[in-house]
């Protein structure tokens, strides 16, 4: 309160005490000293309430300055907005943050700062805040006064006929990382789907399980197999699906997944073949743990295994075929085997003896030991010898 204030105070108060003068004069003495007293009471009175005015106001201004202090060097800038969007107060920090002197900063149109791409979207986000006296979060480009550029969350609330409180936090790296997030995410996807279109093109049936043997995943296979959709057989066991309405408990494929189960919680694998008279094939099953797990380490994770079925029909036809060509090569390489070599033969008689050491006649030794058959006849000589006759066959052999 300054001097001229106080003397406007006294003049007042003088005036309203000329009325009253001549009431004072007219009483007793008794009467005096009881107002004497009244007034040294008000008058303390008085005093203590100014003690009390003045710690209210020193406590008033230290608040006041511990608010401009954590106004100030708050984490957060902040800005009060006109109507016209200028800036009437700031902190420090939103002062450093726009790279400008707060001298220079006030009364400066906030819409500067923002980026001309972003500039309606904060018109959008300020007129809302104006219409609804709702807070509302928009997030912006905005350059420095130096014109490096940065990302910003701007949280408005009303705080004013046409005033705006405007918190600006700077979220260039949030930004950062959700731009790398999103380049990541597209990038997993993009691997995703190569993959899973290489392993929708084999043809073996791959299915993934969880610890109860369900099948959470399956490649397009199951289709070419006849099996049902890759949607369809989501939550199904194999044995369900490759032998549906099967009620043999010893059914291989009943059986299987408990014995693999057991090698696959110590990370090993199993592998199988069978002749799966259902479906008609020969398959060969492969199961194999997803994660080595460990008591020390157990990662969770829904897919425990990965089933891989072969169909090997034709490779087990043409291992049968190989086999019996193989056999009957052996048996024809043993036949051949029995004719060579020195056969032991009578100068006399031309009986051949056998490995048991017996003699037999020429045919019944050739007979037994290869596929050779005999035709008989004579010969030219013998004809000869026997019946004098000469064959033509025999003349004609001899002109030659």
């Amino acid at each position: 309160m300054n001097k001229d204030r106080f003397k406007d105070l006294r003049r007042q108060a003088e005036k309203q005490l000329v009325g009253q003068e001549r009431q004072i004069e007219s009483l007793d003495r008794a009467d005096l000293a009881k107002m004497a007293h009244e007034l040294a009471v008000h008058q303390i009175e008085l005093e203590i309430q100014n003690e009390e005015l003045r710690q209210s106001r020193t406590l008033a201004e230290e608040s006041r300055d511990r608010y401009l202090d954590l106004y100030d060097f708050a984490p957060v800038s902040y800005f009060t907005l006109d109507e016209h969007s200028r800036v009437v107060e700031a902190n420090l920090t939103g002062c450093q943050m726009l790279k400008m002197e707060r001298r220079n900063l006030l009364r400066k149109s906030f819409n500067k700062f923002i980026d001309p791409e972003d500039s309606d979207r904060f018109y959008f986000c300020r007129k809302k805040v104006l219409e609804n006296s709702s807070k509302q979060t928009c997030a912006l480009k905005m350059q420095k006064a130096d014109g490096v550029p940065f990302f910003a969350q701007l949280d408005s609330i009303k705080v004013g006929e046409g005033r705006l409180r405007v918190a600006v936090s700077d979220i260039s790296e949030r930004k950062q990382a959700e731009e790398l997030v999103i380049k990541s995410m597209d990038q997993v996807k993009q691997v995703k789907l190569e993959w899973e279109g290489t392993v929708d093109s084999l043809l073996q049936l791959i299915f993934l399980l969880d610890e109860q043997g369900r099948i959470l995943r399956a490649n397009r296979t199951v289709e070419a197999w006849n099996l049902g959709g890759i949607g369809a057989v989501h939550g199904m066991e194999m044995h369900i699906l490759l032998h549906p309405g099967c009620t043999d408990q010893d059914c291989y494929l009943e059986t299987l997944w408990p014995q693999a189960r057991d090698k696959l919680v110590l990370g090993q694998s199993i592998e199988r073949e069978f002749e799966d008279s259902i479906l008609g094939r020969h398959l060969s099953i492969q199961i194999r743990p997803i994660l080595a797990r460990k008591d020390s380490l157990r990662i969770k994770a829904d897919s425990f295994a990965v089933a891989i079925i072969w169909d090997i029909t034709r490779r087990k036809r043409i291992e049968g075929e190989r086999e019996r060509l193989i056999q009957e090569l052996q048996d024809a390489v043993a036949n051949i085997k029995r004719l060579r070599g020195l056969l032991p033969i009578c100068a006399s008689c031309k009986k051949i003896r056998d490995d048991k050491g017996y003699w037999n006649e020429l045919e019944a030794y050739i007979l037994d030991h290869s596929e050779a058959e005999f035709t008989h006849g004579f010969c030219p000589d013998c004809m000869k010898k026997l019946y004098g006759v000469v064959l033509e066959e025999d003349t004609d052999s001899k002109k030659q």
